[in-house]
Parts: C-alpha cells; sequence; structure tokens
C-alpha cells in the first residue's frame, strides 16, 4: 500500500502517474482557469449571478461557480471556472444583469505532463448605461 499517497488523498490531494515515469502532485478539483468577477467601480465581487462561456476552435465550455468566500447565508460567489479538454489561447465571455459584457481573447491555458496549470484572470465588470 502506498501510505504516502493515502496521507495524500486524505488532505484533498492526490499523486497521478505521468508520462515518463513523473509522479504529479494534483490538487483534486483544480481548474484550468479561474474569473474572478469583479464590479469596475466598486471592485466587489459580482459573480453571484454572473454566466459565462471559453471558446476556442468553436468549441465551448461553460463557466461554473468556483469560488466562495465566508459562510453560508453571508457567503459570496467570487469566480467562476472551467477545466476545457485542450490548451490553447481562449475567449473568455462573461455576462451578468446589470452590466455590459465582458469578453477577453488571449486567454492561454497551458497544460503539462500533469495537467492543466491555472490561469487567473479578472473581469471588471461595467455597470449597464
Amino acid at each position: 500500500m502506498n501510505w504516502a499517497g493515502l496521507t495524500a488523498l486524505s488532505l484533498g490531494y492526490t499523486t497521478a502517474g505521468c508520462w515518463g515515469g513523473v509522479d504529479c502532485p494534483t490538487i483534486v478539483g483544480t481548474p484550468a482557469l479561474v474569473v474572478m468577477v469583479v464590479d469596475s467601480v466598486t471592485e466587489l465581487p459580482v459573480a453571484e449571478g454572473a454566466f459565462g462561456s471559453i471558446v476556442r476552435h468553436g468549441v465551448s465550455t461553460r463557466l461554473t461557480a468556483y469560488g466562495l468566500r465566508g459562510l453560508p447565508p453571508n457567503d459570496a460567489l467570487l469566480s467562476l471556472a472551467a477545466t476545457p479538454s485542450d490548451a490553447g489561447l481562449y475567449l473568455v465571455t462573461v455576462s451578468r444583469t446589470g452590466y455590459q459584457q465582458w469578453q477577453r481573447g488571449d486567454v492561454h491555458l497551458t497544460k503539462g505532463q500533469c495537467g492543466f496549470a491555472t490561469t487567473t484572470v479578472t473581469a471588471k465588470l461595467q455597470p449597464a448605461p
């Protein structure tokens, strides 16, 4: 039995074998992309109610709720996240009622021997006129 792997698993980590015999520490549930969603004026989080996607070569991956701050009932959703199947350049779009749509077309997601490296961007949403 691999006791080191068992201990790591209990802490939310796992060791996965990768190409070339490399052992990869992987945080379970770590996304390829995290989008922090904030109001451009107040810089307060406005991810609650926001939605969006990432697109590469016509293939779309939905952004889902990811990061929370605080405890219920006073918690706040801070970010959205996605993990597509391929690395490369992505167009990221975030929308929310009361705000103008936000887009960024140069988000590069990288994938190595041990999976995706997490890329974080901030979507500063402009209030709608």
